[in-house]
């Protein structure tokens, strides 16, 4: 099932930098690459955005394939 949810084509590695993101949006990247994975709510807590905004952040990292949903709810770095 984590298949489905996964964008093909772009490969990264968790060492790939991504440049000229916004600060949350790095902080994101960063958070997911050293962790693996993390859930919508421990991403509220670990970045303290309100959940509107870090889902418009999640959402145009999703957009750009830079992470994706393994299952929903719970994202990594692609």
């Amino acid at each position: 099932m984590s298949q489905n949810f996964k964008k093909s084509g772009v490969k990264k590695t968790a060492t790939t930098q991504v440049q000229n993101l916004p600060p949350e949006q790095d902080q994101i990247i960063n958070l997911l690459s050293k962790s693996g994975e993390l859930s919508l709510s421990t991403l509220v807590q670990k970045t303290k955005l309100d959940t509107d905004t870090l889902m418009q952040h999640i959402t145009l990292l999703e957009m750009n394939n830079h992470i994706y949903q393994n299952v929903p709810g719970s994202y990594r770095v692609c």
